[in-house]
């Protein structure tokens, strides 16, 4: 899918990730990102290796899965359009808590780690806005592995 620098723009000013920045910081974003197409099976995130990158996705859909209870593979979510993905691996630079596969064919925005850790020192609240989400959804795996472990 050709995304034009007016589409980019749109996508990032809609979407609820970046929606709170400023301006600035959002046209930052388009002039970083990067089109990434996927299909039924790829890996976009493989659990245990590096995070490459932000990423939102513009249509289709991503199975999110971990295997942090032995032996079994848990799925955490289905990610849609809208949904944002990454943003764990890029605060911490520690190796991917889960594998993103891609569910149905689509399109995501990739924004680079190393481009975006340059984005963070201009604009801070880059950084502010992915805690706050990074926070949220390590609440919501949590939860999510206990109900397996209890056997819910």
């Amino acid at each position: 899918m050709a995304l034009s620098r007016q589409d980019l723009t749109a996508l990032i000013d809609e979407s609820m990730l970046f929606r709170s920045l400023s301006p600035e910081a959002r046209e930052a974003l388009v002039d970083i990102a990067q089109v990434h197409t996927f299909t039924l099976g790829d890996v976009l995130i493989e659990e245990g290796c590096r995070v490459e990158g932000l990423g939102l996705i513009v249509d289709g859909a991503l199975r999110v899965s971990t295997s942090s209870l032995p032996g079994q593979a848990l799925e955490l979510k289905i990610l849609r359009g809208g949904a944002y993905f990454g943003e764990v691996g890029f605060l911490s630079r520690k190796p991917a808590t889960a594998t993103l596969a891609g569910e149905e064919a689509g399109t995501a925005l990739i924004f680079p780690s190393e481009k975006l850790e340059a984005l963070v020192v201009p604009f801070p609240q880059v950084k502010a806005v992915l805690e706050r989400l990074a926070l949220r959804r390590a609440e919501d795996t949590i939860e999510k592995t206990l109900k397996r472990l209890q056997g819910e």
